[in-house]
Order: structure tokens, then sequence, then C-alpha cells
């Protein structure tokens, strides 16, 4: 068993070995309660026992299905990585016919498996139907008042937290990357200290983080954009409550609260967090409300935008799948979703006239502030002067408005004859436009050409 516990560390790099690991001792101990041994590969019914027994004990498909995985890795390893071949040329016979017998018995078990996922998304479509984007966030809001005061110990006084404390704080931050930045659970559990110490900040005050590693998907890169109330919490966890919780664990690795691969979500023993779907329910238990998961929340909130316009639309699409490739997308993509939710709240109250009150205060600040081709955005204290319940706004509309105006100037210098993408981007570095720049394969796809036919074969000069 210890060798089987280093390969699944070492070979298989399985960061939850442990959970595998006991997986085959239970079976084992069912097998022969006296004595640990690979001759349970001869007793196939009693194996097949177990398995049904687990399920007349109201275990999961998925649950089976784990133990099953495991037994296959482990008798894997010794049929495979052991001299079991040589020194029992029999027992490795058995142990091979037997993971045969598991195959069998795991494509059975797959199919329960897809009959309880089919049960569970019929279960989300049916309920909480009735939810919004607020709705979501019940929790956070019952709880802020107990974390506000926790933080309030931590910072500035720095007084050591109890256990129970660190476990509502470390809750709150899980739910917060979950439910409000709509992040999935392996997220959370995957984020590394790195990976905050390489955070970006955005010129409107959002502070970015992308995880390269979580379940839902390697390809992509999961960031998400916390304000700046939220980062000094999250710091505050990172300098004064993560130590404490690290104090709890003396593993080797544990005794650096920098180290760059340690994860950021440490629990209440100083390991890296398990189960953040487990910890999310925890904390709605806890103030006695309903739960809300990942995925209904973030199927709450793509359903929030279906009055939203379809650039809207996108911008939220991208803060769920994981697809906003810069920083600047993730702050833009997150300001999708806030609207969203915004959106879904005015919709219980008809007749807002909130459209024409953001024009209203775009006006005035264009009499303060024009749009021009090499001005500067009106830093946040002007557009809070001017609106602070719109200043957001205020900053796209002008940001936008002055990327027109530089498409339209670059379109007017190449208007005869089509250029390259290179001549563009040269183009335009002579500008000397240090933000919000038109790319060349923007410009390109909005060219045209300018004149008669006659002139529009004609060089540029």
């Amino acid at each position: 068993m210890a060798g089987f516990a280093t390969y699944l560390e070492k070979d298989l790099l399985n960061e939850n070995f442990k959970h595998e690991v006991e997986n085959v001792s239970r079976f084992m101990f069912y097998m022969n309660p006296l004595k640990p041994s690979l001759e349970f590969v001869r007793e196939g019914e009693k194996a097949r026992l177990f398995f049904r027994e687990l399920s007349e004990a109201g275990l999961s498909g998925q649950t089976q299905a784990n133990y099953l995985k495991s037994l296959k890795r482990f008798l894997k390893y010794h049929t495979v990585i052991t001299d079991l071949r040589h020194d029992s040329r029999g027992l490795w016979n058995d142990a091979k016919f037997f993971m045969e017998e598991l195959s069998s018995l795991q494509l059975s078990c797959a199919k329960l498996v897809t009959k309880e996922i089919s049960q569970r998304r019929h279960a989300i479509l049916t309920e909480k139907n009735h939810l919004n984007p607020e709705d979501c966030w019940a929790v956070l809001r019952a709880a802020k008042h107990d974390f506000l005061v926790i933080v309030g110990k931590v910072y500035p006084e720095e007084t050591p937290l109890e256990l129970k404390e660190c476990c509502l704080l470390l809750y709150y931050l899980e739910a917060i990357v979950i439910l409000k930045h709509l992040q999935q659970a392996g997220v959370v559990e995957h984020m590394t200290v790195q990976e905050w110490m390489k955070r970006t900040r955005d010129e409107s005050g959002y502070t970015v983080i992308g995880v390269k590693e979580h379940r839902s998907s390697t390809r992509r890169v999961a960031a998400f954009a916390l304000s700046s109330e939220e980062e000094k919490w999250f710091e505050t966890y990172f300098s004064h409550v993560r130590p404490q919780l690290l104090a709890s664990n003396w593993s080797k690795r544990a005794t650096d609260p920098q180290g760059g691969d340690e994860r950021f979500f440490v629990s209440t023993s100083g390991k890296p967090i398990y189960n953040a779907s487990n910890d999310l329910q925890r904390l709605h238990q806890r103030y006695q409300l309903d739960p809300v998961t990942s995925q209904i929340a973030r199927r709450v909130f793509g359903t929030a935008t279906k009055n939203m316009t379809d650039s809207e639309k996108t911008l939220v699409a991208d803060y769920l799948s994981h697809s906003a490739a810069t920083a600047q997308d993730v702050v833009a993509a997150k300001e999708g979703t806030i609207r969203a939710t915004r959106g879904a709240v005015r919709s219980a109250a008809p007749g807002s006239n909130q459209g024409s009150d953001v024009q209203a205060a775009y006006d005035r600040l264009l009499q303060t502030h024009p749009v021009t081709l090499d001005g500067d955005v009106p830093d946040r204290t002007v557009r809070s002067q001017t609106s602070g319940q719109f200043q957001r706004q205020l900053y796209e509309r002008w940001l936008k408005a002055q990327m027109k105006l530089r498409v339209k100037h670059v379109l007017s210098h190449f208007g005869r004859r089509e250029p390259t993408e290179s001549r563009v981007n040269a183009w335009i570095k002579k500008q000397g436009w240090k933000s919000n720049v038109p790319s060349a394969a923007s410009i390109l796809k909005d060219w045209k050409p300018t004149g008669s036919v006659k002139t529009a074969s004609a060089p540029d000069l």
C-alpha cells in the first residue's frame, strides 16, 4: 500500500492520492478483515457483492465508479510496476483477469452515473428558476457583517483568530470567487500563491487574477477581476490568516507561506482545501439559506443576459467560459456581468430611465472633457464628480467614442488602396498612442476603398 501511494503521488502526480489509497484499503478490509492480501483477485463473486452493498447503502454511482477506478490503478501498479509477474505468475494472471471483471463493472456503473447526471441537470432546469443574480448573493449579504467583524480583528489589530472565525473568513472568500465572480470550484481549489503574487491591476481599479490549472479546463486560463475592496480582503487573508492556518500543518512545505507552488486557499488544518463546493454549502447552512451552487449561479447569470445587447451578452459569456484574452478583456467581461445583475434587478421595476440618465451625465462630461484623438480618458475623480453612479459607464462611453474616432482617422489615411497589416501597425505606432489603441486587424476588417474605381487602384503616397 505504501508503494501504491508513492506511485500515485510521484508517478501519476495525483494530488488526492490518499483518498484512492483509503478506497482500496476499505475494499481490502471488506474482502479480508484479518490480513491485507492480493488474494482478493480470486474472489470475484465477493467483490461484486461489495459493490452491490455500496449501492444498497445509498452511495452514488460516481462514488462506486471512484472505487472501481482506484482498484484498477492498484492492480495496474502491481501487475506493471512491481515484480509480481516474476514472483507469482499465477497471482499475476488472476490479477489481470480480475481487472477485466472490474472493466465490466465500470460499464454498468457508467450507465448509473449518466442517469444521475441527467437527474441533476433536470433538477437544475426545474428548480430555482425564480432566482436572479442578486438572489445568488444572499449568503454573501447574510454573512458580510460577521465577516467584516473578523477582518477588523485581523487588520489592523492583528489579533489571532479562533478556528471558527478562520473558517468563516475562508468560506466567505471562496463564496466571493464562486458566486460573485462565477468561477467553478476547481478554480478556488487550484489557485496558487504564485498566481496571487502575479496579479495585475487595471486602471479602473480592478485586480485581475489568472489561474492556470483548474478542473473545468486545461486549455484556458481562468481569470476573474476583484474590486479594490475585495483585493484588500484577500490580502488580509494571505498576509495574516493564511500563515496562522499553515502553522497547524507541520509538513516541510507548509512552513513557507510565500511558496510559489503552494495553494492559496488552505483549510483550518493547514492543508489545501479539498472541496470548495462543500465549503460553500456549509456557509449556506450556517445562515439557514438554500444552497446555491456554482452551476446554478452561472446559469442564472447566463439567463440574466436575455435583455442585453449582443455585445454585452458576449462579455458575460467570455467571463463564464474563460475566453477573455487579456486583463482588460477580463475587466470588461466582469463589467458585463455587473450590468447583467443590475439589468435583472431593474426588470422587476419597469419604467426605469437609467439609459437617459447615463446619456445626460455623458453629455455633461463632454462639455468639460470632449473626446479628442490624442486626449486621455477623464480620470475616476472627474467622472465621479460628473456622476458617481454612472462613472464606469462614462469611462466606457468615452473610450468607445475615442476608439471610433481613431479608427476613422486611420482609415482615412489608407483610403484608396488596401494596406498590409504591417503598414497599418507601423503607421499606428507613429501616432504615439499608449492606450486605447485600435488593432490593425480591426482596421483592415472595416477598410473600404474611397473615391472612384480609377483612384482606388492608385498607390498611396
